[in-house]
């Protein structure tokens, strides 16, 4: 897979959710949780996914590696939150996504949630992994047994 088809995919998973998830929810509102609540679920989700996504990023740069797919890694990164999961990028999206979700206290941004992981699953996460697995080899398949893909 080249690098326009993840960024696509990418762009194409995150903001159709997103407007799938506003779509129903203007349609057929469903709330999520008294609005006190929902606003500080959210914020904590929100937080969350944004420090992960710092720690990641942060991660990545200090070893080689990189986000961005237009310039793939240097190097195989298994510290920071890489040591958690396969997948700490794609999981602060999720909990920025969720707390979006939160924040405005819409049930069907979370009922979308688990297609989303498959969509992340079938498009990007495993045409990713086959390539770490070609370019990184017996180093990547044994950092796949010491770490789950999502946590």
């Amino acid at each position: 897979m080249n690098a326009a088809s993840i960024l696509l995919y990418r762009v194409l998973i995150w903001g159709g959710a997103l407007v799938a998830g506003t779509t129903l929810q203007r349609v057929w509102p469903l709330g999520l949780l008294p609005p006190p609540g929902a606003l500080a679920l959210g914020m904590a989700l929100g937080a969350a996914g944004s420090l992960l996504l710092a720690w990641a990023v942060v991660t990545m740069a200090r070893q080689g590696g990189s986000p961005n797919p237009y310039q793939p890694s240097r190097a195989l990164v298994t510290s920071g939150p890489f040591r958690i999961s396969r997948n700490p990028i794609y999981l602060s999206f999720l909990l920025l996504y969720l707390g979006f979700a939160a924040v405005v206290n819409g049930a069907w941004f979370f009922i979308l949630t688990p297609g989303i992981l498959l969509a992340l699953q079938k498009l990007i996460v495993g045409q990713e992994e086959e390539d770490l697995g070609q370019r990184f080899g017996e180093e990547y398949r044994a950092y796949c047994r010491r770490v789950r893909r999502w946590m």
